[in-house]
């Protein structure tokens, strides 16, 4: 009665629902695509070599890249100092103009 009433029952409500009532290994033996296995060794040889190839490219943009923002990173390390060396002028220069008026008063009085 169950191979004969109920499993082609099951079957037919399942197909009106695409496939939401079936067990999941009925689903995934109807939907799933299968992948192709590879057989060669020389294929596997094949892909292998091309995702090596393809890491050391993308290791070398990254090298190139990485070069490039350390280069920008030392301009502007070297503008900073260089900034930091004209404030350091300007304040001992503003210091020495300071001290100039002060003994300027002091010998005045």
């Amino acid at each position: 009665m169950t191979i004969c009433l109920i499993i082609p029952l099951w079957l037919l409500v399942g197909l009106v629902t695409a496939g939401w009532l079936w067990p999941p290994q009925v689903r995934e033996w109807l939907f799933v695509q299968k992948v192709a296995n590879i057989t060669t060794r020389a294929d596997v040889e094949h892909i292998i070599s091309k995702q090596v190839l393809d890491l050391k490219s993308d290791v070398g943009e990254l090298k190139e890249d990485l070069l490039e923002v350390m280069n920008s990173d030392e301009k502007d390390l070297n503008e900073i100092k260089d900034e930091g060396d004209m404030v350091k002028e300007n304040v001992l220069n503003d210091m020495k103009l300071i001290k100039e008026l002060l003994t300027t008063f002091l010998v005045e009085d």
